[in-house]
């Protein structure tokens, strides 16, 4: 089980981690394909929920590994939680931020609870989806971040 938890996780790590690149970097150009009006308030909310949704990515099956280990109570309970915190927050953020705070709420929530799930898989089995594998994928991303980010700043001080 661990050595699948850990396949599949690098697999979904490598297939995401360019798809969040390039939602960060051109969320605005994105939106901007479903017009001009959504560039200003939907850029930040790609971003928000892109990480949220790469979290939960990268966290592997752990929701996945406790039903299939027999551990649906625990797995009923993290979703019981994820809804009620979605909830809240969302109650606590809308009015104040609007879509920017819905976004906020559901990335704390889905966030939270995979992380909790995470633990949860190492603590009863003390398997985690992750080695030292995923240090060449991430020295990667790391320079095509910076790359990106200074071709932005590039293109800042140009334009």
């Amino acid at each position: 089980m661990d050595g699948l938890l850990k396949i599949t996780t690098r697999w979904v790590f490598n297939i995401t981690l360019p798809a969040l690149i390039i939602m960060v970097f051109f969320s605005k150009f994105i939106m901007s394909l479903f017009g001009t009006e959504f560039v200003e308030q939907g850029s930040p909310i790609l971003i928000i929920l892109a990480l949220a949704h790469f979290v939960n990515c990268v966290t592997g099956g752990v929701a996945y590994t406790l039903i299939m280990t027999g551990k649906q109570k625990i797995e009923f309970l993290n979703t019981v939680m994820m809804v009620i915190t979605n909830i809240v927050l969302n109650y606590l953020l809308i009015p104040k931020y609007g879509g920017l705070g819905a976004a906020v709420a559901s990335g704390i929530a889905f966030s939270s609870v995979n992380l909790i799930r995470l633990f949860e898989v190492y603590y009863l089995y003390r398997i985690h989806p992750y080695n030292m594998n995923y240090f060449p994928e991430l020295v990667a991303a790391g320079m095509s971040i910076i790359i990106l980010y200074l071709l932005g700043q590039i293109n800042l001080l140009s334009g």
